[in-house]
């Protein structure tokens, strides 16, 4: 695999350009792109015709004088035109399919290129801050006191969920204080988004047993995911009213 020449990333003198990027779009094809800046969550990317925000697409990012790093799922979620300076003209674009693995390698990238990268910092509790919340229809395994049950996350934020539980031999089981291990499963995700909760909330319904969770424990990279995971959902939700 060949190496990104360091002269032909330049486009202008003004540009501080960290990388090439190669985006794939649904509707525009592959636009070889530059990007002013990149962490281990998210990415800024210069373009004269930003994307509409919510737009999922796929990057191979190609720093300065290094190997191509594999295609990685994003969505953007801001886009900017400067009508007085073009190099303020672009979009940021979230990370939403990091595994491990790529994780790890977009992490040496940034410690190679000097680029700050220390993991985002574990989530503010939800007593000091009250994150909004997404409807969803994600499937969930739920790991209660050894007992093993699946569950409809009805939704879904940054501090917590609402779960649909169906089984009625496990409803007993949960009371509030309760903590339970979660692993949500959905098609942005490249594998299990796992964490542990706290039950909040039971409240019984007619067609099974509704929980309100609180996320305790979750470093990080599952913060960086679980954001992902939203902005994806929200998107998907976007293109099928659009």
């Amino acid at each position: 695999m060949h190496q990104c020449a360091r002269k032909a990333l330049q486009p202008g003198p003004m540009v501080n350009v960290v990388a090439k990027v190669k985006c794939g779009f649904q509707n525009d094809g592959v636009r070889d792109l530059y990007a002013t800046r990149i962490s281990l969550v998210d990415m800024f990317v210069l373009s004269l015709r930003p994307p509409p925000v919510g737009t999922v697409f796929s990057v191979v990012l190609c720093p300065l004088g290094m190997q191509p790093l594999p295609a990685i799922q994003a969505v953007v979620v801001s886009a900017k035109l400067d009508p007085r300076d073009a190099s303020n003209c672009g979009f940021e674009a979230v990370f939403t399919s990091l595994t491990d693995v790529l994780l790890e390698k977009l992490h040496q990238t940034l410690v190679a290129l000097e680029i700050p990268c220390s993991p985002p910092a574990p989530l503010p509790s939800p007593e000091r801050r009250r994150d909004p919340r997404v409807h969803t229809r994600i499937e969930a395994h739920v790991d209660i006191s050894g007992q093993h049950m699946s569950a409809r996350v009805e939704n879904l934020s940054m501090s917590g969920a609402f779960l649909r539980l169906k089984s009625k031999d496990i409803q007993a089981l949960i009371q509030p204080g309760m903590i339970i291990d979660l692993n949500l499963l959905h098609e942005s995700l490249p594998e299990y988004l796992s964490t542990q909760a706290e039950v909040v909330r039971r409240v019984t319904c007619e067609d099974g047993l509704g929980v309100g969770i609180r996320f305790v424990k979750m470093d990080g990279i599952s913060s960086q995911r679980l954001e992902g995971l939203l902005l994806s959902v929200l998107s998907m939700e976007r293109e099928v009213v659009s």
